[in-house]
C-alpha cells in the first residue's frame, strides 16, 4: 500500500524537537474502527538542514534535540523518519504495518 502525504514542513517551538503530528483513522478486518494518534520525528542532520533554508532560518536551529524532548525519549527513535531529497520535494519509505484485527 502506497501513501502520498503532502506537508509543509513545521517550524520548530521551545523546548519541543522537531516534529509533525498524525492522525490515522481506518477500520480493521474485523469491521471495528481504529485510530491512531502520533508525532512523526526527523534526524537530526535532516533538521539542522532545512532550518538553515527559507523561511525557517530566521528563527535559527531549534532549541531542542532529539535526545533531549521527553516526548521522543519515550519511543520516538520508532517514529523517526529520514528523508530523501526527491526533486523539489522530499520522499520517505516506511515499512509496511500489518492489517488491523
Amino acid at each position: 500500500m502506497l501513501t502520498r502525504v503532502s506537508k509543509t514542513l513545521p517550524g520548530w517551538y521551545s523546548g519541543r524537537t522537531l516534529h509533525i503530528h498524525v492522525k490515522i483513522r481506518t477500520v480493521g478486518t474485523n469491521g471495528r474502527p481504529y485510530e491512531f494518534t502520533s508525532q512523526l520525528y526527523f534526524t537530526p542532520e535532516f533538521g539542522a538542514a532545512y532550518l538553515r533554508t527559507a523561511p525557517y532560518r530566521r528563527k535559527g536551529p531549534a532549541d531542542t534535540t532529539n535526545n533531549r524532548d521527553s516526548i521522543y525519549r519515550n519511543g520516538g527513535s520508532q517514529m523517526l523518519l529520514r528523508p530523501l531529497q526527491a526533486g523539489n520535494g522530499y520522499t520517505h519509505r516506511a515499512a509496511q504495518a500489518r492489517p488491523c484485527e
